[in-house]
C-alpha cells in the first residue's frame, strides 16, 4: 500500500496554496514578529511572550475571517 510521507503531503499543500498551512505559517511568522518587537520594545521575555501568544492568535483569526470574507465577494457574479 502507498503511502504519502508528511513531507510529500506539505509539498502539495503548498503547491495547491492550501489556505490552512497559508494560515499556519502566517502564524509563526506573526507569533516571531511580535515576540521579537515586544521584547524588543520592553526587554521582558514574560511580557514578549504574553503578547507574542495573545495578539498573534487574535489576528490570525481575524485574518482567516478576512481571507473567508474576499473568496466570498469574489465568487458573486459581478452585477451588470
Amino acid at each position: 500500500m502507498f503511502r504519502t510521507s508528511p513531507l510529500n503531503a506539505l509539498a502539495l499543500a503548498f503547491a495547491r496554496r492550501d489556505p490552512t498551512l497559508k494560515t499556519m505559517s502566517y502564524a509563526v511568522m506573526h507569533f516571531t514578529v511580535a515576540v521579537a518587537v515586544t521584547f524588543a520594545l520592553t526587554g521582558s521575555w514574560v511580557a514578549a511572550l504574553s503578547i507574542g501568544i495573545v495578539e498573534p492568535a487574535v489576528q490570525t483569526l481575524a485574518f482567516t475571517l478576512h481571507e473567508r470574507a474576499w473568496a466570498r465577494r469574489e465568487a458573486v457574479p459581478a452585477r451588470a
